[in-house]
């Protein structure tokens, strides 16, 4: 598990150990920020039993409970398939009345609770407006606003925000990345850990899709159907997503890359790819990304020159 959001975890594991940490808290921010790997990480602070600096000892009988999904006082609903339903609620709800077995209290993580069902949320005000002693409850949301008011009220909420790409890069090394990709796996990651890694892991297809954009970046000067094949190549591999997702991701993906072989009119491709989101058919959306591609691309080739003889 690779943590960050260091400040934040240092603060809620002192208050904590002074008594003043909050029963319910939200962490909130933008989808791959860290709000779920956080959450379980507070768990395991909150649970050991020698916290070291912001972090469990991983040795204890709690953290070892917790690191293996041994530990029956701690209940993790909610991902990004599924949105959390009136059971999910119910469940946690009968979970959090229990008196701990193993653990300080009994915990509940609520993932993406912004995502779960109006009648799910209020099932949940109760439980938040009660909370039993012995227990905490953390929440996770993308988008704060989309909780109701009467939950905004009732939480400590937490706003997580990209993290340095320092620190992003220590992590990095501190996992033995190969020196030489460290710095674009970093820039790539834009401050987000969830673009670069999957449950602590890098990513399978990390090198892929860098490799396919950096073939998107490369084919701006050749002819207009070997730069639509590349396009098409790269929305291929994001074809479990949206096209709009992919869109996003590609636009991200080339602003980062760092290849002095083409560059971009950043703002005229940011209009191009707003542009592009209206579309709803895939195939409009690529022809319209090539073309704003190759146009820019060629415009600001045409402005150099120009500069060059004037």
């Amino acid at each position: 598990m690779v943590l960050f959001h260091t400040t934040l975890r240092r603060k809620l594991a002192e208050d904590f150990r002074e008594g003043r940490a909050p029963q319910s808290i939200c962490l909130w921010g933008p989808h791959g920020v860290g709000k779920h790997t956080l959450a379980l990480g507070l768990a395991q602070i909150f649970s050991c039993e020698k916290p070291i600096e912001g972090k469990g000892c991983d040795e204890c009988r709690n953290c070892r409970a917790l690191h293996h999904s041994q530990a029956p006082d701690l209940m993790v609903i909610g991902d990004d398939e599924d949105a959390i339903g009136i059971e999910e609620v119910r469940t946690v709800r009968d979970h959090l009345t229990r008196s701990p077995l193993s653990l300080p209290f009994s915990l509940a993580i609520l993932s993406n609770m912004d995502a779960a069902s109006i009648q799910a949320q209020q099932a949940f005000l109760k439980t938040l407006e009660e909370p039993r002693p012995h227990s905490m409850i953390i929440l996770t949301a993308t988008a704060f606003s989309n909780l109701l008011p009467t939950i905004q009220s009732r939480v400590t909420s937490y706003r997580l925000t990209p993290v340095p790409l320092s620190d992003i890069a220590e992590a990095l090394r501190a996992q033995h990345c190969r020196a030489h990709v460290i710095d674009v796996y970093a820039r790539f990651s834009l401050g987000i850990p969830g673009r670069i890694w999957q449950q602590g892991n890098l990513r399978d297809d990390l090198d892929e899709e860098i490799d396919l954009l950096r073939g998107v970046k490369d084919s701006v000067h050749a002819p207009y159907w070997k730069a639509r094949k590349a396009v098409d190549t790269y929305f291929l591999f994001q074809k479990e997503h949206t096209a709009h997702y992919a869109l996003e991701r590609l636009l991200q993906g080339l602003f980062t890359l760092d290849d002095t072989r083409c560059s971009f009119d950043g703002q005229l491709m940011l209009k191009v790819f707003r542009n592009a989101q209206h579309f709803g058919n895939r195939e409009l959306i690529i022809d319209a990304i090539t073309l704003g591609i190759c146009y820019t691309s060629q415009r600001l080739g045409e402005n150099r020159k120009q500069l060059m003889h004037a």
